[in-house]
C-alpha cells in the first residue's frame, strides 16, 4: 500500500484527513483486519478498534464474552441490513461519508438505529426528507414513526395533510391500510 509509505502532513486537519483515508484504505484492501462483519452471507473485513470507537453497539459487543468476540465474527441479522447497506455503513464509520440514495435511505436508517450510529441516521433522515413525495409520504410517515425520525415524520404528516386528496389517490393508502 503505497500511501502508507509517504509521510503525513504537518497540518493537523490535513493529517486527520490523510489518516482517515489510510485507515479506510486498510479496510478496503483487507489489511490488518481483525473482525469480520457478516450480513446476509456477505463478509466485510473491519478493525475492532474502529468499530468500537464509532459505535456503542460494537463497543459493548466486542467487550463482552459473547462468541462474536472469541470468533472475531459479527453477524448482523436485521432485515433492512443488506450487503450494499452495510458497505455504506462501514464507509460512514471509517470516513464519515456515505452515498445516500432513495433505494438505501430506509435501510441505512434502520441499520444506523440498530448499530447506534445517530449521525448516520440523521444524515439519512435529512436525505429522505429532501426526497419526500406525495406517493411515498404515507410509507415515510409510518417508517419515521417506527424509527423515531421526528423530522421525517413531521414533514410526511404535513405533506399528507396539505395534499390529502392526492395522497388518497396513491397506491400507498391501500398498502398502508393492509399493514395494520
Amino acid at each position: 500500500m503505497e500511501a502508507v509509505s509517504h509521510s503525513m502532513s504537518a497540518n493537523p486537519s490535513q493529517h486527520r484527513e490523510e489518516l482517515i483515508e489510510r485507515i479506510n484504505a486498510l479496510r478496503t484492501n483487507q489489511r490488518f483486519s481483525d473482525v469480520t462483519v457478516v450480513v446476509k452471507g456477505e463478509e466485510f473485513q473491519a478493525h475492532k478498534i474502529v468499530l468500537a470507537a464509532a459505535s456503542p453497539f460494537f463497543l459493548s459487543l466486542l467487550e463482552s464474552q459473547m462468541k462474536e468476540t472469541t470468533e472475531n465474527t459479527i453477524k448482523i441479522e436485521l432485515e433492512e441490513a443488506t450487503a450494499s447497506v452495510m458497505e455504506e455503513v462501514l464507509a460512514y464509520v471509517y470516513t464519515g461519508n456515505v452515498s445516500l440514495t432513495t433505494e438505501n435511505g430506509h435501510g441505512l436508517i434502520a441499520t444506523a438505529d440498530y448499530l447506534l450510529l445517530p449521525g448516520l441516521k440523521t444524515m439519512s433522515e435529512r436525505f429522505l426528507k429532501l426526497h419526500l413525495t406525495i406517493e411515498n409520504s404515507v410509507f415515510n410517515y409510518y417508517f419515521a414513526e417506527k424509527y423515531q425520525c421526528s423530522g421525517l415524520k413531521e414533514k410526511s404528516c404535513k405533506m399528507i395533510n396539505e395534499n390529502f386528496r392526492k395522497v388518497m389517490e396513491t397506491d400507498e393508502i391501500g398498502r398502508a391500510s393492509c399493514r395494520e
